[in-house]
């Protein structure tokens, strides 16, 4: 053995336990981190379909926008043809609500907002009818 391979191989028998430790530990954690990343933590799923809701008289619609469809609001009723139609979403609580991104709109537009509950909030009071699907600017 050459005097360079001794001191080689001398160094190498010199790492500490807790060298070899930390070592094992980064490992250990670089493999959860990848494990993670691929296989756990929440998952977003986006929505093929949005609801609407007609602010005169609360009815329900579903939009599909799956693929590239798009939608805008307000968006047509389709049974009265007026452009009534504003997005909501249900809450932790059970209670309709305008998507606030909708609620800055709306201030401006002058129409029937019968069933909007509370400005304040965008509570909306919805009718018992089931909702009925549409397609984006289909009407």
């Amino acid at each position: 053995m050459t005097r360079q391979t001794a001191a080689r191989t001398k160094t190498m028998s010199q790492i500490r336990p807790w060298q070899a430790a930390l070592f094992v530990v980064a490992i250990l954690v670089l493999g959860v981190s990848l494990w993670w990343s691929v296989m756990g933590g929440e998952r977003v799923r986006e929505t093929d379909r949005v609801y609407v809701v007609d602010l005169a008289s609360g009815d329900r619609y579903t939009v599909n926008v799956s693929g590239h469809a798009a939608a805008m609001y307000p968006e047509k009723n389709p049974e009265t043809g007026e452009y009534s139609l504003w997005p909501i979403y249900k809450d932790d609580s059970g209670t309709w609500k305008l998507e606030p991104r909708a609620m800055a709109d709306l201030q401006g537009i002058d129409t029937d907002k019968s069933a909007l509950v509370n400005p304040a909030t965008g509570e909306v009071k919805v009718s018992d009818r089931s909702p009925r699907r549409i397609q984006p600017g289909s009407s």
